[in-house]
């Protein structure tokens, strides 16, 4: 606990969650936060609730600190 995260959720089959962490990772940059090394997913419906893939939800959290890092 404690800790700063970002997050969103993904509508859609786990396969497609790339594109997901690429626009959260763009929000996370454009708002002048820097993403930490791990990420989390947690699955709110997935094949446990429905075998409708495109009915899954998955909510993804990545670690943000304040202020961007330079690029070396």
């Amino acid at each position: 606990g404690g800790r700063m995260m970002a997050t969103c959720y993904h509508i859609g089959s786990h396969e497609s969650l790339g594109a997901t962490y690429e626009k959260l990772l763009s929000w996370i940059g454009r708002h002048g936060y820097t993403p930490a090394d791990d990420a989390y997913e947690r699955y709110v419906a997935d094949y446990w609730t429905t075998r409708n893939s495109a009915q899954f939800v998955t909510e993804v959290m990545v670690g943000v600190s304040r202020g961007k890092v330079d690029a070396p």
